[in-house]
């Protein structure tokens, strides 16, 4: 079952009453009871020794009126039990029960001092008659009901109980009170957390008071600030890496950070065309030019990230984009080949709608290659763009150019085919020249199964 912090609040507010009220009845009642039970046996004390006193003459005498009368005004005192004179032998010789005058004690212990005994029901006291306080000649023997200590005592547990009683039900009152107050703000904090997890950025929750609570609140809500803010950074960063990738460059953001900078990085660079669109966009309407672009950009762009790359820019009809940076691959090239085919795929599907719409074919050119490159910021201090830059890169502009113009889906070159071996369909191809190289360069078409 669960129990509410209001409850617990509330059990540990009237826990600490009834032990508070538990120990201090302990105490109280102890020191009452003790203090009575003091005050009787001193006068039962004071009492005893003066009919011993008063009895040494009258024993010695035999004179059993006056000890008798001793014992009758002995029994006037309230609570008394009984009352006793006993000569050297134990033997009764005032008693406040006729019946018992000449009879032995036989539960008398024999003793030479004063002796206070504590009963259950009664406090006793026997004390010696002494003859010039020299010879023993008798004993006084009282006691008195310890009835009075009982009903004080009980008196008093009753005293604290209706005290303790009337102290949990303030405790309950306030106890009531400060939860809610307690909670007010707990709750609040709550129903914001259960907000954030269903994926709700824009909860603030209210400071309610000014304590602690009070600056876990603006805690909570400048955390979600943050989190609002970084939601932000990656749904922007995802419009350019996959969301894998995103998740794995926000699980490390300082070694993203650290890679902006600039570094030499192993990448695959890939360029995808559609070919002859500026030709073909002069006899479309402007809205046909914009939803043909959205529509096969945003297809390449899937297929990008579907194999963990990262798009550079968007070039007229052009797309750009780079495998292996930020986040590195163990083979680049596998990646950016399996994108490319998965692309041309991508657009023989939608070559058959726009046949079945009587449309003309829409064909796209792509060019890889693989290599080091610089990898970072690069721009000015109003603009940045994370890009790529290098002779690598440039070749794979060159030989999607040359795809383009040979009318071939997929062109890349030997650094491409090293990496790739065997796991892909290739088929090599005349040396051509590019710009910016002086010797011809090897390129290979990939298959499209």
């Amino acid at each position: 079952m669960k129990i509410t912090l209001r409850i617990k609040i509330l059990i540990f507010i009237i826990s600490i009453i009834i032990l508070i009220g538990f120990s201090i009845g302990l105490t109280l009642v102890t020191r009452i009871t003790g203090n009575i039970e003091n005050q009787i046996k001193y006068r039962l004390n004071a009492l005893a020794s003066n009919m011993a006193l008063n009895a040494e003459d009258p024993i010695i005498l035999e004179e059993d009126t006056y000890l008798a009368g001793l014992v009758r005004d002995a029994m006037t005192n309230e609570g008394f039990l009984y009352a006793k004179i006993l000569d050297e032998k134990y033997r009764i010789i005032a008693s406040d029960k006729i019946s018992k005058w000449g009879v032995n004690d036989s539960l008398f212990l024999l003793i030479n001092k004063n002796e206070i005994r504590t009963g259950k029901n009664e406090i006793e006291i026997i004390k010696p008659v002494m003859l010039g306080n020299e010879k023993l000649i008798g004993y006084v023997k009282l006691g008195i009901s310890t009835k009075e200590i009982i009903k004080v005592k009980n008196d008093t547990i009753i005293l604290i109980s209706i005290i303790t009683l009337i102290f949990i039900v303030i405790g309950i009152i306030i106890s009531i009170f400060f939860s809610s107050f307690l909670t007010k703000q707990l709750k609040s904090l709550m129903i914001g957390v259960k907000k954030v997890s269903n994926g709700d950025l824009d909860v603030k929750v209210k400071r309610i008071v000014s304590d602690e609570l009070g600056v876990l609140t603006d805690t909570f809500n400048e955390m979600v600030v943050n989190i609002r803010e970084k939601e932000m950074i990656k749904m922007a960063f995802t419009r350019y890496v996959s969301k894998q990738v995103a998740e794995k460059v926000f699980e490390d953001p300082d070694a993203f950070l650290n890679r902006l900078k600039g570094e030499r990085m192993h990448i695959s660079v890939m360029f995808a065309d559609i070919m002859g669109f500026t030709t073909m966009s002069e006899k479309m309407s402007p809205e046909d030019v914009v939803n043909i672009l959205n529509t096969y950009l945003s297809q390449m762009t899937d297929s990008v990230f579907k194999f963990d790359g990262t798009l550079d820019k968007f070039i007229g009809d052009c797309v750009m984009a780079v495998f292996g940076a930020p986040m590195y691959l163990e083979n680049p090239s596998l990646n950016a080949v399996k994108s490319a085919i998965d692309i041309q795929k991508a657009v023989n599907k939608l070559n058959l709608q726009r046949r079945s719409k009587g449309l003309d074919a829409i064909n796209v050119g792509i060019g890889i290659n693989t290599g080091t490159a610089v990898v970072g910021n690069i721009g000015s201090s109003q603009r940045l763009d994370y890009t790529v830059i290098g002779d690598n890169v440039n070749l794979a502009s060159r030989l999607q150019s040359a795809a383009n113009a040979m009318n071939v889906p997929i062109i890349v070159s030997k650094s491409v085919i090293g990496e790739i071996g065997d796991k892909i369909d290739y088929k090599e191809m005349e040396k051509i020249m590019v710009k910016g190289k002086e010797k011809p360069v090897d390129i290979y078409s990939i298959e499209i199964v």
